[in-house]
């Protein structure tokens, strides 16, 4: 909804959204991912401005195995255009992942240009120090289905704050979510970082 409004300058009609979406899964059993596009078909690239009939597209895919493993992530200084945003525009994280997989990692996490954390590149990344507190990083990032409906629980204690990349190895655990999974993640850059308990594990 909110997204909606952002690039298009209109409201998602949300009725109309969630009837798309009952027909989608209408009949399916078991646990699918569920995903819905806005896009307008009639968006002109020299006339982005008179882009203002969102269309909704609604797709299921088969959820992952559950509970999934450990990710490793691979740390590059990078910023996602319009974080906040949930948009299509996918080509410089993928890339990023991309080269994180020919490097040996699963994945690849976002540092700011001032050493901050933010996030991964279709997920958040959270922390978690060794009082118990989860720390979300406070970087531009986007605001994740799952991350808000885990900031909604009652405990534990959470917070939003800076983490720096040098504070990563000081963390007792890191962790990764989005809509269809939560794990424990390992980031490292060019040194070893550690993340994830019982005990950390090192990579080279």
């Amino acid at each position: 909804m909110r997204d909606c409004r952002i690039v298009f300058g209109v409201e998602l009609d949300r009725e109309r959204t969630l009837s798309y979406i009952r027909k989608a899964a209408d009949g399916v059993a078991g646990v699918v991912g569920l995903r819905v596009t806005v896009f307008d078909p009639a968006l002109d690239m020299g006339r982005p401005s008179d882009a203002n009939d969102p269309h909704i597209l609604v797709n299921l895919r088969p959820a992952r195995a559950m509970p999934p493993p450990p990710l490793t992530a691979k740390t590059f200084t990078s910023t996602r255009d319009n974080a906040e945003v949930k948009h299509i525009g996918l080509h410089p994280q993928l890339k990023l992942r991309r080269d994180a997989q020919f490097a040996g990692f699963d994945d690849a996490v976002f540092v700011e240009p001032d050493g901050h954390v933010s996030e991964g590149g279709t997920w958040n990344l959270g922390f978690i120090d060794h009082e118990g507190t989860v720390i979300w990083p406070d970087a531009p990032v986007l605001p994740g289905t799952t991350m808000l409906l885990l900031q909604g629980l009652d405990a534990p204690k959470q917070i939003t704050a800076p983490v720096r990349l040098a504070d990563v190895s000081h963390m007792a655990a890191a962790f990764h979510e989005c809509i269809d999974r939560c794990s424990y993640c390992q980031c490292a850059r060019r040194r070893e970082v550690p993340a994830g308990p019982p005990r950390a594990r090192r990579t080279a």
